[in-house]
């Protein structure tokens, strides 16, 4: 966290919700059945997955619409918004390679828009049986999240998956043969990073912010330890970053409230489809962005309002130029 971001938080007051207190977006861990060497059909004999995964094809991006998003974001007024997105409605069921393992079947699916640095998903409709397991992971297997399991069900049937880079991604779910029901899986949007979010430190503005703005983990942030752990980073829609920071209440009873800016979140559909990433904070004084690997999602909305005072708006604007470059990488637990 740098000191510059702790004063946006202070700032642009206007939105408070509580995030959901069970699973959210953390993931169970565990390896896709795909990774591994020997694998069987029901009969016992040893089984090759199949090699031919079908590859939805995300249409190409006109640069004049990536060149509007860049303006955009100058105004600083709705987050930092760094990918382009699909509304898409893709049933990952249907439209997978389907192999029968000796405990279920096991579905693959690839998706690809060229040219994107990275690619993140959200699944419009996400109802898992117990036993079922949904990994993503790059082409090259490098970059892996899940197990995401029953545990991630919400009553919203949403479920937002940060970004993992690469210009082509797999989705593998596999389900058991003998469930209480058939689970659901429907990818509702597609993101396409124009930025290079992983990469950070090679964009002109990282590391721009004034002399007075400083990194949480520099000597002036030594009085700052406890309160640095209140910031979080929210990605909005698959596209869109912002700040925010977790709120105590009277009870001190560690209710996970989070205070962000109206423009942020300002309805239950903004909060269904974001991701609240924890701990994001410089691990060294004037180092590399900070670690995003812990998040959950989903949560609800308790209180909002718009401040309409022009000068407020206009300081909020300036501030947030600085800071957009700041918020730019992100995964999950």
């Amino acid at each position: 966290m740098n000191m510059k971001r702790k004063i946006q938080e202070i700032l642009i007051v206007g939105l408070v919700l509580t995030c959901n207190t069970v699973f959210g977006q953390i993931s169970q861990g565990g390896i896709p059945y795909s990774f591994e060497t020997k694998l069987k059909k029901s009969n016992e004999n040893n089984i090759k997955l199949s090699e031919n995964v079908p590859i939805i094809q995300m249409p190409i991006i006109n640069q004049a619409s990536i060149d509007s998003i860049i303006e955009q974001n100058k105004t600083g007024f709705e987050g930092f918004k760094f990918a382009y997105g699909f509304n898409t409605n893709h049933n990952v069921k249907t439209a997978s390679i389907i192999d029968s393992l000796e405990l279920g079947l096991l579905y693959r699916l690839a998706i690809k828009s060229t040219g994107a640095y990275s690619i993140n998903v959200i699944f419009t409709k996400y109802l898992l049986p117990k036993g079922a397991k949904l990994f993503l992971y790059n082409k090259n297997k490098q970059y892996l999240k899940g197990a995401f399991t029953s545990n991630n069900n919400k009553r919203s049937e949403i479920l937002p998956i940060t970004p993992i880079p690469d210009d082509e991604i797999i989705i593998e779910y596999f389900e058991p043969y003998y469930t209480e029901f058939k689970g659901k899986l429907v990818i509702g949007r597609v993101s396409h990073d124009f930025t290079d979010i992983f990469n950070t430190q090679n964009s002109d503005d990282f590391g721009s912010s004034g002399n007075c703005q400083v990194d949480i983990n520099c000597p002036e942030g030594n009085n700052w330890q406890d309160e640095k752990r209140a910031v979080l980073r929210i990605l909005k829609n698959g596209d869109t970053w912002c700040t925010a920071s977790l709120l105590n209440n009277t009870n001190q009873d560690g209710k996970p409230y989070v205070l962000t800016a109206h423009h942020c979140l300002c309805s239950h559909d903004d909060i269904d489809v974001s991701s609240f990433i924890f701990n994001y904070e410089s691990p060294t004084c004037n180092g590399s962005d900070g670690s995003t690997s812990q998040s959950i999602s989903g949560g609800t909305l308790r209180a909002t309002r718009e401040n309409q005072i022009s000068h407020y708006l206009n300081f909020q604007k300036n501030l947030f130029l600085h800071l957009s470059h700041i918020m730019q990488v992100g995964t999950e637990m």
